[in-house]
Order: C-alpha cells, then sequence, then structure tokens
C-alpha cells in the first residue's frame, strides 16, 4: 500500500509506474506522455495530473472532496466505481468508465472539450446528487449492460455517438439532455419513465425509443432501424424519415409530428396508439397506415403527398 503526504510529487515522465496495493495520496500524482497505473483502489486528497499519457484505475476510485483530478489531453480510464466529491476537470482527452458514477452534492464536473467514454458489458449507475451533470462528447463502446441516470439530470453538450452492440442507454426517471448531433450506428437508447431530449440531428441504425418515458426530437431523426414506443410520446418537431428496411413500431403509446414524415419502412400500430399531427406549420406526409389519427394543429396543412394513407381507428 501506498500514503503520499501533501509535500510529495510521483510523475511518471515518460515510463510506466504501477501501483498495485492500496493508494492513498495528499500529494500530487500523473503522468505527463507516461502510463500510471492503479491495481487496487484510489484516495485522492490531493491532485492527480493526466497529461498526454494514460492512467488506469482497476479498483475503486475516490476523488475527495477539495481534491482535483485533471485529464488534460490523454485518457484515462476507471474499472471500479468512479466517486467525485471534489473536482474533475476533462480539459481536453477522454474518461472512460465502465462502472457506476457518482457525482456527490458539492462536487464539480467541468466537461471541458473532452469524452466521456462508457465501456464494459456490466451495468452502469450514474448517481447525480448535485442537479445536473455535463458531458461534452458521450462516447458508447458497451458490449453489453444498461447505461442508467439513475439520480439527476445527465446534459451531453456535445455529440453522442456509438458503435458497439448489446448495449442500453436509459433514462429511469430522470432527464438526459442531448446538444450536438447523435450517430446511433448500433445499440440501444430507451427512455424508460424519465425523458430523452436531442436537441441535434439524430441518424440511427440502432434501438430508439421509449416505455413509458417521453423523447423529444427538435431537429432531424433519421430512422434506419428500429424506433419503438410503448405507452409514451415520441415528439418529432423537425423532419422525420423512416427509411425503406426501418421500422417504427407503436405499440400503446403517441407519435407526435409537426413536420415533414417520410415514411419508406414499416409503421406498426395498435388499437390504441396514436399518430398526433401537431405544429403550426405546413407539412407533407407520405403514406402510412394508423390506427388513430389525431390533429392538434394549431395552423398550417398536413398533406398525404404520395401513397394512400389508411386509418383503421379514429
Amino acid at each position: 500500500n501506498s500514503w503520499l503526504g501533501s509535500g510529495g510529487t510521483v510523475t511518471s515522465t515518460s515510463g510506466t509506474l504501477t501501483f498495485t496495493g492500496a493508494v492513498s495520496s495528499t500529494g500530487s500524482l500523473g503522468t505527463q506522455t507516461g502510463v500510471l497505473g492503479f491495481v487496487s483502489t484510489v484516495q485522492n486528497n490531493g491532485t492527480i495530473n493526466v497529461g498526454a499519457g494514460t492512467a488506469s484505475s482497476s479498483g475503486a476510485f475516490t476523488n475527495a472532496a477539495g481534491s482535483v483530478y485533471r485529464v488534460l489531453g490523454g485518457t484515462a480510464t476507471s474499472s471500479g466505481a468512479f466517486t467525485n466529491a471534489g473536482t474533475v476537470t476533462l480539459t481536453s482527452g477522454t474518461l472512460g468508465l465502465t462502472s457506476d458514477f457518482t457525482q456527490s452534492s458539492g462536487a464539480i464536473f467541468t466537461e471541458g472539450t473532452g469524452t466521456v467514454r462508457l465501456a464494459g458489458a456490466a451495468d452502469q449507475n450514474f448517481y447525480i446528487n448535485n442537479g445536473t451533470l455535463t458531458f461534452n462528447n458521450l462516447d458508447i463502446q458497451k458490449t453489453g449492460g444498461t447505461a442508467s441516470s439513475t439520480f439527476g439530470n445527465l446534459t451531453v453538450a456535445g455529440q453522442l455517438n456509438s458503435t458497439t452492440t448489446g448495449w442500453t442507454l436509459s433514462a429511469g426517471t430522470t432527464t438526459i439532455t442531448v446538444t450536438g448531433p447523435s450517430w446511433l450506428v448500433a445499440g440501444t437508447v430507451t427512455s424508460t419513465s424519465g425523458t430523452i431530449t436531442f436537441t441535434g440531428a439524430v441518424s440511427s441504425t440502432g434501438s430508439i425509443g421509449s416505455n413509458s418515458g417521453n423523447m423529444l426530437f427538435s431537429s432531424t431523426l433519421q430512422n434506419n432501424n428500429l424506433l419503438q414506443i410503448g405507452s409514451g410520446t415520441v415528439t418529432t418537431t423537425g423532419a422525420l424519415t423512416n427509411a425503406a428496411s426501418a421500422t417504427i413500431r407503436n405499440q400503446a403509446g403517441v407519435l407526435s409530428a409537426s413536420g415533414d414524415f417520410t415514411q419508406s419502412g414499416t409503421y406498426t400500430t395498435s388499437t390504441s396508439s396514436i399518430f398526433r399531427l401537431s405544429g403550426a406549420g405546413n407539412q407533407n406526409i407520405t403514406g402510412s397506415f394508423w390506427n388513430n389519427l389525431e390533429s392538434q394543429k394549431t395552423a398550417g396543412t398536413a398533406t398525404i403527398v404520395t401513397n394512400n394513407a389508411t386509418v383503421a381507428g379514429q
């Protein structure tokens, strides 16, 4: 085990420095272009700086109140539970997480221009105890499991990206907001009983939708695989495209569209599902099959421009 006092500095300049035992430090730890590894638990009561190199921790990592953890351009990864009670600054570079992340009340997370990467196959929970946690970019490289915002709200100010399969990103009873564009190559993004809002354009070959929660797309939505609506509401204010090989499955909820709807794929409904026309602008709708069609438009004209439309219910 290692105990580092407040007056000392331990740095991996360009080599490799590995701690196999538990580490408790009130001093300064870090890496410049080198490699810094923690095999056991880490209690940071001082400062850790990750320069252009890499830092990894396999056990539980605690950034205590009053302490500072900086990623300044390199890559830092944590395989164990990560608790931030102090200050985490992601100036640039990548912070990789494969287990739970807890943001304590009074803690600070500065997102900078960096990326938070979710990895591994296990379930992960975000416990945000100070309102809203903001990441710049969120990159999901999980191979399984569910990443859930359990307490508090999560905002992605930049991009949401994914390229791996088998994972789920879930808004439990909280709110997830993605400001920038999103490219979902695979995986599942679900509003379980909370709310997920995309203000940037979304292109998805994965699975997106809601259970009893709600989803809002403020820009364009290009669905290339599956958009599934449980008993909640999915609202699109920009153009909605359901590609030829894609499916919209409205099980018992509401799909509300105030922009154009290009329907080239499959649209399945139930007796209680609703397709809702909304907004004040003109809309062009390609032909489709809806069980119940509802108009809550305040102005403008909705035009069926090609094919035929069938309303089986009301």
